[in-house]
C-alpha cells in the first residue's frame, strides 16, 4: 500500500542530477542567447532609433514592429526557459501524449518566430536603407537592431534544430 506515488515527477532523483541535466542542455544556452539578442533588438530600437514618436527607420512603423517582435520573442524565451526547467523535472514515461504536445507547440512557436525574425530583418533593413540619419548613436543603434534581428533568425532556427533532433530521440 505504501507505493511511491510521485504523480509523474522525478522527485526520487537527486536535485544535483536534475540541475546537471538542465545546465548541460544546449537548448538552455541557445534560449539565453535568444533572450539577450531580443533585448538588444528592442532595447536599441526603443532607446535611440525611436525618439519622441519619430522613427528613424524612414519614419515608418518599422520601429513599432521591431520592438513588438523583440518583446514578444523575449517573453517567449522566458516561457520556454520555464518550460525547459519543468520538462527536466517531469517524468513523461506515463504521459507520452503530453510530451508530444509540448514538443509540437514548442517547435511550431520556434518556426513561427523564426519567420517573424526574418520578416523583421527584411523590413528593418529596407526601411534603414531608405533613411538618412546623421546622428552617429542613432545610426549605430539602427545598425545593431538590423544585425541582431538577423542573428535572432539563426538562433531560433538553432532552437528548433536542437529541439527536434535531440528531444524527439529521447
Amino acid at each position: 500500500m505504501a507505493q511511491n506515488m510521485n504523480l509523474g515527477f522525478r522527485l526520487n532523483e537527486s536535485p544535483d542530477i536534475l540541475l546537471k541535466e538542465l545546465v548541460l542542455s544546449p537548448l538552455i544556452y541557445i534560449r539565453f542567447l535568444g533572450l539577450l539578442c531580443s533585448i538588444v533588438v528592442f532595447g536599441c530600437i526603443s532607446d535611440k532609433v525611436e525618439l519622441n514618436g519619430y522613427c528613424r527607420y524612414n519614419n515608418s512603423n518599422a520601429c513599432s514592429f521591431g520592438v513588438a517582435v523583440g518583446v514578444i520573442a523575449f517573453l517567449l524565451c522566458l516561457v520556454f526557459l520555464v518550460r525547459d526547467v519543468v520538462y527536466v523535472v517531469i517524468d513523461f514515461r506515463n504521459n507520452v501524449m503530453v510530451k508530444k504536445v509540448i514538443l509540437v507547440v514548442d517547435a511550431v512557436a520556434n518556426g513561427l518566430w523564426t519567420f517573424m525574425w526574418f520578416v523583421a530583418f527584411v523590413y528593418l533593413t529596407d526601411q534603414w536603407r531608405k533613411t538618412s540619419v546623421k546622428d552617429a548613436s542613432s545610426r549605430n543603434c539602427g545598425n545593431s537592431g538590423v544585425a541582431f534581428s538577423f542573428f535572432c533568425m539563426f538562433i531560433w532556427v538553432r532552437n528548433n534544430y536542437i529541439l527536434c533532433w535531440s528531444r524527439v530521440s529521447s
